[in-house]
C-alpha cells in the first residue's frame, strides 16, 4: 500500500514538472497591429483557424499577421448591417453569425467574402424591431437564440422566422 502512495506521488509530481515546463506565451493585438477599434465586445476562433474580434467599428478577421476589417458600408448591400459588433457565433455548419448593435444579425458567407443581413421587423409575428443583439446561442436542433436588449428572440434559420419573448406583467408564465 505505501508503494502505491509513493508511486501515485512520484507520477504527480512528474505530470507538474511538465506541466511547469511549458511555455505559455501571449500575444497582445492592437490598434497598433491594425486592429479597427481598441473596445473589443466578442472574441471568436473559428474552425479554419481565424480570430474575429467584434468592434464598435467593425468586425476583425485576424489570420495571426494581418488584419481583414469588416464595416457597413452604405452603397454596398453585401456589406454587414452595422459596424457595431455585439456577438459572434460559429455554428455546427461552420457558418460564421454576426450579432449588432441596431442592425440585427448578420450572416457570413466565406466565399463570397460577404454578408447577408436578417433583420426583425415590427410586420413579422411576434418580432421585435430593436436588432441590438447582445449574445448569439445555437441549440441542439440549429434553431438560434437572440439576446437582445428588448427581450429573447428566437431565429429559427430553416424557416427564416423570428419568435420573440418578452417580459408580460399580465402573464406569469411569460419571460421574467
Amino acid at each position: 500500500m505505501k508503494r502505491r502512495i509513493v508511486w501515485l506521488f512520484l507520477i504527480m509530481i512528474g505530470l507538474l514538472a511538465i506541466v511547469s515546463a511549458q511555455d505559455v506565451r501571449f500575444k497582445r493585438v492592437s490598434i497598433d497591429d491594425g486592429l479597427s477599434q481598441s473596445t473589443v465586445h466578442s472574441i471568436l476562433q473559428d474552425h479554419t483557424g481565424f480570430m474575429w474580434f467584434g468592434t464598435q467599428d467593425g468586425l476583425n478577421r485576424y489570420d495571426g499577421y494581418s488584419f481583414t476589417v469588416f464595416r457597413h458600408d452604405a452603397q454596398d448591400s453585401t456589406s454587414m448591417s452595422s459596424s457595431w459588433i455585439q456577438s459572434l457565433l460559429e455554428d455546427r455548419a461552420g457558418r460564421l453569425w454576426v450579432g449588432t448593435y441596431g442592425g440585427g444579425l448578420n450572416l457570413y458567407d466565406a466565399k463570397t467574402k460577404s454578408f447577408r443581413a436578417i433583420k426583425q421587423t415590427p410586420t413579422q409575428n411576434s418580432s421585435s424591431s430593436e436588432n441590438r443583439i447582445r449574445v448569439i446561442y445555437e441549440d441542439r436542433s440549429g434553431v438560434l437564440w437572440l439576446g437582445t436588449e428588448g427581450g429573447l428572440s428566437i431565429y429559427d434559420v430553416k424557416t427564416n422566422t423570428f419568435t420573440f419573448l418578452k417580459n408580460d406583467p399580465g402573464n406569469p408564465s411569460s419571460l421574467s
